[in-house]
């Protein structure tokens, strides 16, 4: 029997590696802090539906009760706010807009990198503006 033989990873692919799965453990951890918020959204809905139903007589319960709904629909708009700016966050770090996540995050540049960055985002000038002639 013959084995395979195992592939020779630089570090250079090991640590892209490492980032891509670290990058998928962020979604999946942005994926359950929202699932959190809905459980809370729907426990505050359900208690101020059950003090609304339950404790009609009692006037506090019923504002209590009153407060409660909203409440719980307001975090579940508030949790896929949050869910949505983590994923583009997280995705952006890796995949989409690299200079802009670490920005966001207030990651610096080491030197090197940072010469890089800024000279890439200096605008050349088009070709097909307009020149002036001089004045004489």
């Amino acid at each position: 029997m013959s084995e395979e033989p195992r592939p020779v990873y630089t570090r250079n692919q090991l640590a892209v590696q490492r980032t891509l799965l670290a990058v998928q453990r962020n979604l999946l951890a942005v994926e359950r802090t929202f699932l959190a918020y809905l459980r809370t959204a729907l426990a505050f809905s359900g208690v101020g539906l059950t003090l609304v139903e339950v404790f009609s007589d009692e006037k506090l319960l019923l504002v209590i009760g009153w407060i409660f709904i909203p409440l719980g629909l307001l975090l579940v708009f508030w949790g896929g706010w949050r869910s949505l700016k983590a994923r583009r966050l997280s995705k952006g770090l890796c995949e989409e807009r690299p200079r802009r996540a670490r920005r966001m995050l207030g990651i610096q540049y080491p030197p090197s990198e940072q010469a890089a960055a800024d000279q890439s985002t200096v605008d050349e000038p088009s070709t097909s503006e307009s020149k002036e002639a001089p004045h004489g």
